[in-house]
C-alpha cells in the first residue's frame, strides 16, 4: 500500500512539475508585457482611460453619462482586443520601470521582462508626457463636443448648390448651452444684424454669398473656395486685395453648418 501511495505521489508531482514548466515556457502565468508592436493599443487605451477621467469629472454622478462614458472605453478595449486586466498590469510595469529609470535604487517587483523594458525606454518621452497626455484627451473631448454640434466634414459634391440661411435654427445652434437671459440678449442681437444670408456653391470652386443687414443694401461676395477636412478656405476680392477666409463647416442632417469659434450659422439647401 505504502509504495503504491509513494507512486501516485511521484506522478502527480511529477505532473504538476510538468504542467508548470510547459506553462513557464508558453509564457502562461507572466504578466504580459508591452512590446513595439502592441505600443499603439497600450497608447490608444491609454489616452481613452484619460478621456474618460477628464468626461466623468463633468458627469455629476449622472448614471446615464457615466454608464455612456464608460461605453465609450468598453469599446476601445473591444477594438484593441485588451482586457482591463492586462491594461493593468502592463500600465503596473510601465511604472514601475519608469520610476527606475528616474531612481537607479527603486526596485522593480516583479522585474519586468527585457522587452517590456527596452520598450518603455524607447518611448520614455511620451510616456512621461502626462500634461501632454492630458491635453490630448481634452482636445479629443473637444473635437468629439464640435463634431457632434455641427456634424462631419462634407464633400465639395455634397455642398454644391444654393444654400438659404435658417435664422431660428441658427439663433439655437449658437446660443446652445448658454443661459435663458444670455441666450435671450444673443438671439434679439443675432436678428438684429441678419436678416438673410445664401451661400451658392459652384460651378466648380466658385463661390457667391449674398449678406443681408437691416438698412443697408445687400452684400455681395464672389471668389473661389475649397475644403481641407472640416475648414472652408474662401479666397474673394474684398476692396483691391484678394482675401483668404477661414471658416469651420460641417453636415449635419442635410443642414450645412458654418461658423467660427464654435458658433454656428446653419443653412439649408434651396
Amino acid at each position: 500500500m505504502k509504495s503504491c501511495l509513494s507512486r501516485l505521489w511521484w506522478i502527480f508531482a511529477t505532473g504538476t512539475l510538468l504542467g508548470f514548466a510547459l506553462a513557464v515556457q508558453a509564457g502562461e502565468g507572466t504578466p504580459p508585457g508591452l512590446t513595439e508592436a502592441n505600443y499603439a493599443d497600450f497608447s490608444k487605451i491609454r489616452l481613452a482611460k484619460e478621456v474618460v477621467e477628464q468626461k466623468s469629472m463633468f458627469a455629476h454622478g449622472n448614471k446615464e453619462k457615466q454608464a455612456a462614458i464608460d461605453a465609450q472605453l468598453a469599446k476601445v478595449f473591444a477594438e484593441t482586443g485588451w482586457t482591463k486586466e492586462r491594461y493593468e498590469q502592463v500600465n503596473d510595469a510601465v511604472a514601475s520601470i519608469l520610476a527606475f529609470l528616474s531612481d537607479p535604487e527603486q526596485t522593480m517587483d516583479p522585474e519586468p521582462d527585457q522587452t517590456t523594458i527596452a520598450t518603455v525606454k524607447a518611448h520614455r518621452k511620451d510616456l512621461k508626457d502626462y500634461e501632454g497626455l492630458k491635453k490630448r484627451a481634452l482636445q479629443e473631448i473637444q473635437d468629439e463636443q464640435i463634431l457632434a454640434r455641427r456634424g462631419r466634414p462634407p464633400t465639395a459634391a455634397e455642398i454644391t448648390g444654393k444654400w438659404v440661411l435658417n435664422v431660428e435654427l441658427s439663433v439655437a445652434a449658437i446660443t446652445q448651452g448658454l443661459p435663458d437671459e444670455v441666450t435671450k440678449n444673443a438671439a434679439e442681437e443675432f436678428r438684429k444684424n441678419l436678416t438673410a444670408a445664401t451661400y451658392t456653391f459652384g460651378p466648380g470652386d466658385a463661390i457667391a454669398a449674398i449678406n443681408q443687414r437691416p438698412g443697408v443694401p445687400p452684400e455681395n461676395t464672389q471668389g473661389t473656395y475649397r475644403l481641407e477636412g472640416s475648414t472652408l478656405l474662401i479666397k474673394a476680392k474684398m476692396g483691391t486685395r484678394d482675401r483668404e477666409e477661414k471658416v469651420d463647416v460641417g453636415l449635419k442632417d442635410g443642414r450645412l453648418y458654418l461658423g467660427i469659434m464654435g458658433a454656428y450659422s446653419v443653412f439649408e439647401r434651396q
